[in-house]
Formats: structure tokens, C-alpha cells, sequence
């Protein structure tokens, strides 16, 4: 696409390509009904939609035609195709993007992933507590908080920072193609179902974290004298994500991966693949993977006392789609580099200690 965008040549091979897709799901239209609703002939049909799709968002868009174009699309048509054209050229070029938040998964993980995954490039910064003051200090945390999401466009313009951790993630899902934003894509529902619902779950933990009933000031990074916990409440808070929070959102999510709300194809796209989507991995994976690995025997640590490994292992397909996720070649590979540059950073403080 970048290689590629507004030259005659690519605009007559998305052109063709449109054309061809418009031709077999006329086809498909004009198929008997009991053909048509075969789960995988559905499955078949909206993946020529979803392929039409990204035809339509990867076509250098001009005001010209390329020579050729108009005759190689049916008359009937026409109106598909030109609009997929109704747009400028050239493709932009990606920004540089740059992430900084603390050493740990946390909130950024899920966006960290999603770049990797999506093979797009950015500046992985890590962060200290006092870092995180004295960024607040200077304006540069537009919400006082980290994660933020440093963008600065491809001729080097002055970065411009971006906060809160749903946006950035949602954000870098779209430019690494593992978020479903065609208009009408019910998937997008089913994905954001997820991440709302870990939202959720993640609000539970505020009295864990921070020993409050309220979370971190926004202004200053405090936790409020006013509303803090002793230790009885912090342990009867403990003892009630374990026993009945975390097991009820985990049983959630199984429901929804069983389900095929979202799924134009049903249950042939949910049997295809062990993700939110099916066989597609969206951000909605790589938030439940980073989740679900800190809160059981896999990573631990996201939570202090916090232990929900029986409550997955009781819900078959959230475990399938965690252990998914974990063994992708990407991602094991965004561990260990993570794993390495970790310890290569404590013998460094060792020797110079």
C-alpha cells in the first residue's frame, strides 16, 4: 500500500480486484437460499465482504481513472468501485510512535502487543514513579497519568501526547489491523464487549492497589488519606475478587467466546480459530492474554493476593485463546526480548554496585 499508493498500476489491480469480488458475491446473491445460509457458504461470503473492505481502504484514492479501470469493472457496478477511488493520493506514512509507561504490563502491555503483532514500529520507553511526577509536572501527561501515547508525524513535527489506555490501544489496533472498524462490523461490538468488561474487572482492584477505596489522585498521583483501608478491609476485598469477582468475569468471557453475537458467519467463523473473532486475533486477544496471565500461575504479579487459575481453568475456550496468544511466534518473542533486556539491566546495576 505505501510501496504502492497512487500509481496507475495499483489503482487497475484494486480495481480489478474489486471488480472480481463484486462478481462472485453476485453469484452468491443469486444462489438458491438453502445454499446461501450454510454456515460455510456464510462464512465464505463474509469474508469477500471483509476482503471488499480492505480493497477499498488500500485503493490509491484520485479523481482520475486509471486507463483501463472503468472497462475491467461490471457497468452495474460501477458506483462500488468508483467510491473506493474517491479519495487522495498518496498513502500517508506512518508516525513515529512512542509509548511510555512503568516497567511492568500493566495498562500498555495490550497496546505494546498490538504493535508487535501488527509489525508496527515504535519507541518502547519505560518509566519510573518519579519520571511519572516529573512528566505530570511539566504538562506532559495529558491526564496526569501514564500510559501516553507520544505521536509525531513522518516529517518530524514537535510530538504530541496522548492519554488513557482504551483510546491508545483502540488507536494502534486500526493501524495494526487487529481492530474491526468497517462500519456496520458487528465484531467491533464483541471486541469492545471484551475490553469494557476488563475495565470492569480492573475497577475491582483499585482497594488491592492502592489500599483506598479511591484510586490515585489525578492531580498529584496520591492516594487520598480520607478514604484508605486497613488491613481487615483490604483482606475481606481480597478474599471477595478471588472467591467471586474474578471467577464471575472469567465465566463472562467464556459465555462470549461461545456465543457467536458479532459473527456474520456464526459458528463456522467461531470454530475456525481459538480468538475473540475466531481465527483473527484482534486487541480484544492481547487484553484478555495480558490480563488473565497476571492474575493466575502464568505471570502473577498483576495484583497482589490475587490468584485466578482455578477460575480458568474451568472455562475451556478462555483458556484455549490465552494459551493462543501466549505460544503466537510474536509474542514469545516480545517476552523474551522483554526477559533479556530485564536482566541485562540488573547485571549492569550489580556490577556497577
Amino acid at each position: 500500500k505505501v510501496a504502492n499508493g497512487g500509481s496507475v498500476a495499483w489503482a487497475r489491480q484494486c480495481a480489478d480486484a474489486d471488480a472480481a469480488i463484486e462478481s462472485a458475491l453476485d453469484l452468491f446473491e443469486r444462489a438458491p437460499a438453502s445454499f446461501r445460509d450454510r454456515p460455510a457458504v456464510v462464512a465464505v461470503a463474509d469474508g469477500l465482504h471483509r476482503v471488499r473492505g480492505v480493497v477499498t481502504r488500500v485503493a490509491p484514492r484520485t479523481t482520475a481513472h486509471p486507463p483501463g479501470a472503468e472497462a475491467a469493472s461490471p457497468p452495474a457496478k460501477v458506483a462500488r468501485t468508483e467510491r473506493a477511488r474517491e479519495i487522495d493520493a498518496p498513502v500517508p506514512k506512518l508516525p513515529h510512535l512512542t509509548l511510555k509507561y512503568l516497567d511492568t504490563k500493566g495498562l500498555a502491555e495490550p497496546a505494546r502487543l498490538a504493535l508487535t503483532v501488527g509489525r508496527i514500529p515504535f519507541e518502547d520507553v519505560r518509566v519510573s514513579y518519579e519520571d511519572v511526577a516529573r512528566l505530570r509536572a511539566a504538562g506532559e501527561l495529558p491526564f496526569g497519568q501514564v500510559p501516553v501515547l507520544e505521536v509525531r508525524d513522518a516529517e518530524g513535527s514537535a510530538p504530541t501526547p496522548f492519554g488513557q489506555s482504551s483510546a491508545i490501544l483502540r488507536f494502534v489496533g486500526r493501524l495494526a489491523n487487529l481492530y474491526p472498524s468497517d462500519p456496520g462490523d458487528l465484531r467491533q461490538l464483541r471486541v469492545d464487549a471484551v475490553e469494557e468488561l476488563l475495565a470492569d474487572a480492573r475497577r475491582a482492584f483499585v482497594p488491592l492497589w492502592y489500599r483506598n477505596a479511591l484510586p490515585r489522585s489525578p492531580t498529584d498521583g496520591s492516594a487520598p488519606e480520607a478514604t484508605a483501608l486497613d488491613d481487615a478491609r483490604v483482606a475481606a476485598a481480597t478474599r471477595l475478587v478471588n472467591d467471586t469477582y474474578l471467577p464471575a468475569r472469567a465465566a463472562q468471557v467464556e459465555r462470549l467466546l461461545e456465543s457467536t453475537a458479532g459473527l456474520p458467519g456464526g459458528e463456522a467463523v467461531r470454530d475456525a480459530g481459538p480468538y475473540v473473532c475466531g481465527d483473527e486475533v484482534t486487541v480484544a486477544d492481547l487484553s484478555l492474554y495480558v490480563f488473565f496471565e497476571g492474575v493466575t500461575d502464568a505471570g502473577g504479579g498483576y495484583c497482589p493476593g490475587v490468584d485466578a487459575t482455578d477460575a480458568v481453568e474451568r472455562c475451556p475456550r478462555l483458556k484455549r485463546l490465552l494459551d493462543a496468544v501466549a505460544n503466537r511466534p510474536d509474542v514469545e518473542a516480545w517476552n523474551a526480548s522483554v526477559r533479556e533486556r530485564r536482566e541485562t539491566a540488573k547485571k549492569a546495576a550489580t556490577t556497577s554496585g
